[in-house]
């Protein structure tokens, strides 16, 4: 949970509306929040990599099979958003569009831990289901701030359509 607060927090801090006091003080430490988030995740890499590689050649049905191989596709874009989050890296202009992977990284992880948890979830399990809505509000509502700034960013970039009179 620390992981994915630290993960969220990183991608908050973009939908912010750039008056925010909020955003004035998280944004010069996003890419250091992004790097102890990717940093923690190997902990937790480390920590369930553990139990499930045992059962990688039996016991793995589809979803766990499909969360397992979606967790290998994550560690992928999380390696490569975690390189070109060092300043070093980032400053390179080929590598800033690397940095829009997080969209997908972000999306593909809550599919992860639906995969995960609503097995659980659906057996009644308490801790598993107010995971499961809490993560699923904290995804509904990033998506609709990044609709919504992508939808202000692109009204501020269109010529106005109003007639002078």
């Amino acid at each position: 949970a620390q992981v994915l607060g630290i993960l969220v927090t990183v991608v908050f801090v973009g939908v912010l509306d750039e008056s925010s006091p909020l955003r004035a003080r998280l944004m010069p430490i996003r890419r250091q929040l992004s790097i102890l988030g990717c940093i923690f995740a190997l902990g937790h890499l480390a920590f369930y990599g553990v139990s499930y590689v045992p059962r990688l050649g039996s016991a793995l049905n589809g979803n766990l099979g499909f969360s397992l191989a979606l967790a290998a596709l994550l560690v992928l874009l999380m390696a490569i958003l975690l390189v070109t989050s060092f300043q070093v890296v980032h400053e390179r202009r080929a590598l800033e569009g690397v940095q829009r992977l997080a969209y997908p990284f972000y999306l593909l992880t809550y599919v992860h831990l639906v995969l995960l948890l609503a097995p659980s979830a659906f057996a009644g399990r308490e801790t598993a289901t107010v995971s499961l809505v809490v993560y699923s509000v904290a995804v509904g509502a990033y998506v609709v701030l990044r609709m919504r700034r992508a939808l202000l960013h692109h009204r501020a970039a269109a010529p106005s359509t109003a007639l002078a009179s």
